[in-house]
């Protein structure tokens, strides 16, 4: 399973019962104790106590001097200044305190001098479960580009680094073609942590409501995990914001996704309620085979994004022809041609399977075999341009193209 149709899967699981796994254990939120530097040195689940570390930490940085740790109510605040070479240095503020059904961790970031960069981490590891376990929203839990490997089962600790929806940008490697399909990814910001034999979890979830320019989970097989956020202007005068929550449930992943539902429902349920209708799994196919459909129903198949080949080239999806006049498809050899009639019809049939479709339709990308405009004929009748793309790009909507240097 990949990335794009990953979202609906877990938008669909979502709405599973989990709200009775998520209590099997002492919902309330976890007390936490803290270690001489200020890091989190041990949680209270429940009847439960663990030995967990957590710290924020500014990547290629050193704090300076000692935290000052102040008392709020049931929770602490901790202010440490951080240095790094080339005199960078940043403030940075920390309220850890409990919530209704959570431990609420609040992070502010303010730069000192010229304005700067560095990861920002949150390291964490809970060092007293032997047989630990863990589960993201990952697009492969075993980071293959082959074949098809379950996501949603609890996965022993491996050397894993998995990117929020894609790898950061570089420079010298820019990708500017990526397109998240591949199995290194994640579409949630969320770790799930299960010792089995105490039959607890802890989710530790960023909140979607953060400004996440770049972000990173990395794992270990020795249990640490580190979500990292980059390229974010660290300079006086305006506070970067981050929170995060620690959550407790039973030994099952779906505990924490539960409560993430629950706390920011916003971002998993449509405005329009019949999106409802759409939420499940999806594919990215251009078959149009006979379907077994209880099969699908079963494994909570809902749409199909029809890959891009039911058009003569990108742009041109719906050639001006009549409904049931033939037209090329894009590079399908063993089905060359289509007609608006047979897409109308696949639709139909996939509507009463209790099935949608999703067509192309892009609006800033255009064309194939793209030549310039010195090879566009200039006796192509204006109804025959749309036959090639050189054509009616340069014949029929040449102001639209936007060119760079």
């Amino acid at each position: 399973m990949h990335s794009p149709a990953a979202i609906q899967l877990f938008l669909f699981l979502a709405g599973c019962a989990t709200t009775q796994i998520a209590q099997a254990v002492d919902t309330a939120p976890p007390i936490a104790e803290f270690a001489p530097d200020a890091s989190l040195s041990r949680l209270k689940c429940g009847a439960q106590e663990i030995t967990f570390h957590a710290a924020t930490a500014l990547d290629q940085c050193r704090p300076a001097g000692e935290p000052v740790v102040e008392q709020r109510g049931d929770g602490v605040e901790i202010t440490r200044r951080w240095t790094g070479d080339h005199e960078t240095s940043a403030q940075v503020h920390e309220v850890i305190v409990p919530a209704a059904d959570s431990l609420r961790w609040e992070i502010a970031i303010t730069g000192e001098g010229a304005p700067w960069s560095t990861a920002i981490e949150t390291r964490l590891a809970w060092p007293d479960a032997p047989d630990l376990q863990y589960w993201t929203a990952w697009s492969d839990p075993e980071q293959s580009n082959e074949g098809w490997h379950d996501p949603l089962v609890l996965r022993s600790l491996e050397n894993r680094t998995f990117f929020y929806g894609a790898p950061r940008f570089d420079e010298k490697k820019p990708r500017a073609g990526y397109c998240p399909v591949e199995g290194n990814t994640f579409c949630m910001p969320l770790v799930t942590l299960v010792d089995r034999g105490r039959n607890l979890g802890l989710t530790v979830a960023l909140s979607p409501e953060d400004a996440m320019l770049d972000l990173e989970l990395s794992c270990t097989k020795q249990g640490e995990f580190v979500f990292r956020r980059f390229n974010h202007r660290i300079a006086p005068g305006k506070a970067i914001r981050f929170a995060l929550d620690f959550v407790c449930h039973a030994a099952d992943w779906r505990g924490g996704l539960d409560w993430m539902t629950r706390r920011y429902p916003g971002y998993f349920n449509p405005v329009n309620p019949e999106g409802f209708e759409i939420a499940g799994c999806g594919a990215y196919s251009t078959y149009e085979g006979e379907l077994d459909v209880a099969k699908l129903q079963r494994m909570g198949f809902r749409v199909n994004w029809k890959a891009s080949y039911d058009f003569p080239y990108m742009g041109m999806f719906v050639p001006p022809v009549a409904d049931e006049e033939a037209y090329p498809r894009f590079e399908q050899p063993k089905r060359p041609q289509t007609s608006i009639r047979e897409m109308a019809a696949y639709s139909e049939k996939m509507r009463a399977s209790g099935f949608h479709v999703l067509n192309y339709f892009n609006v800033t990308e255009f064309g194939s075999n793209i030549q310039g405009p010195d090879a566009a004929r200039k006796d192509v009748a204006p109804a025959d341009a749309w036959k090639n793309a050189n054509d009616f790009l340069h014949t029929q909507i040449a102001d639209g193209a936007l060119y760079d240097d």
